[in-house]
């Protein structure tokens, strides 16, 4: 374990971080390419990590706000418990958890077994592919498009300024409005014993039940 009021690392190089458990009081910057060796947890006000994340088949659980401004690869799980900013495709072979509000940088692409979206998520006038399973907590705002190839739970209302799709099943969590050019569901829709309002126009492939109204 490492604690330390601050840590920067320069760039042009490499940092290796062995199964650490890094703590900081203040910030941790690491300029060049990073590589995990195990499971790690890194603690500080700010993650930043301006260039590559290698998580060498491990995990990473960043306790604070994070950003990542390059790719994030060969990694199982990944968790941010403070706000995060992505400037770069991740994928992990299993979750990605981002409990704080997301902001992107962008058209990101994120990977993974279920990316779980706990509060809001600012597109940043850029679009936002999911590979896999969604969650949707918070509401969405300021996205071009959204597409989900696997189930999504929808929890907050959705608006993008061109399309969305979904196409695994979608379930709702409370009334729910979505707003889009086009929402298309290629797949079932649970309305969760709730409302859908959808602002745009709305292909159905799949069988709508449980929904108390839809517009």
């Amino acid at each position: 374990a490492v604690s330390a009021a601050s840590v920067t690392t320069n760039a042009g190089g490499s940092t290796a971080i062995n199964g650490a458990t890094i703590t900081t009081s203040g910030a941790q910057i690491y300029n060049d390419a990073v590589t995990l060796g195990a499971g790690t947890t890194l603690t500080g006000t700010t993650v930043t990590f301006t260039s590559t994340v290698d998580g060498g088949a491990s995990s990473l659980a960043v306790t604070g706000n994070a950003s990542f401004g390059g790719a994030v690869t060969n990694m199982t799980t990944l968790s941010v418990s403070g706000t995060s900013t992505i400037s770069a495709n991740i994928t992990t072979t299993s979750t990605q958890a981002y409990t704080g509000a997301v902001t992107l940088s962008g058209g990101r692409t994120l990977t993974g077994s279920t990316v779980t979206f706990t509060s809001t998520v600012d597109g940043g006038a850029s679009s936002l592919a999911v590979a896999g399973n969604a969650s949707f907590g918070g509401a969405v705002t300021n996205m071009t498009t959204l597409s989900v190839s696997g189930t999504s739970t929808i929890s907050a209302n959705i608006t993008t300024t061109s399309t969305q799709a979904y196409t695994g099943a979608v379930t709702l969590a409370g009334g729910r409005t979505l707003t889009a050019s086009t929402v298309t569901f290629t797949s079932t829709v649970d309305g969760g014993a709730s409302s859908l309002a959808v602002t745009g126009n709305a292909s159905f492939g799949g069988a709508v039940t449980n929904m108390t109204t839809l517009s």
